[in-house]
């Protein structure tokens, strides 16, 4: 593993971000997620693994914790490998797509319902002003 070097002097205040920290793996996605039990299980579950100094032996003391972490203020930094980070953001993706294409179904379904007709891209027939919706008779 070739040795790296932090260059980010911390100011107090300034938390480091992923991309302040050097001697990153190329083939790892990293991310400083909250120092709380509850958020840090969920994040072990998603893939997540925390950041110790084995890692990088030659982090700033100043970004290591007591515990052997890497971190600062109340965040710790973890990775995740590449290729299973963009597994995670694809299925993210598909899924809101699908969430979308319902929304957009169903409201493609209600103009069709109100007589009006949509031009293929739902926010340019909003955004043009609907019609009133007719109150429905009692």
């Amino acid at each position: 593993m070739a040795k790296a070097k932090i260059t980010v002097k911390p100011n107090p205040g300034d938390l480091p971000t992923p991309l302040k920290v050097g001697g990153k793996d190329p083939a790892f996605k990293y991310r400083f997620i909250l120092d709380e039990k509850p958020r840090i299980a969920e994040m072990l579950t998603r893939g997540w693994k925390l950041c110790t100094k084995a890692d990088n032996p030659n982090v700033e003391t100043a970004y290591l914790r007591d515990d052997g972490l890497w971190g600062s203020g109340d965040t710790i930094l973890a990775k995740m490998p590449m290729a299973k980070f963009k597994e995670h953001q694809a299925r993210v993706r598909q899924r809101t797509d699908r969430q979308m294409k319902s929304v957009e179904t169903s409201l493609y379904h209600e103009l069709a319902r109100l007589g009006v007709q949509a031009d293929g891209d739902i926010k340019t027939s909003v955004s043009k002003g609907l019609p009133p919706i007719p109150k429905e008779e009692e």
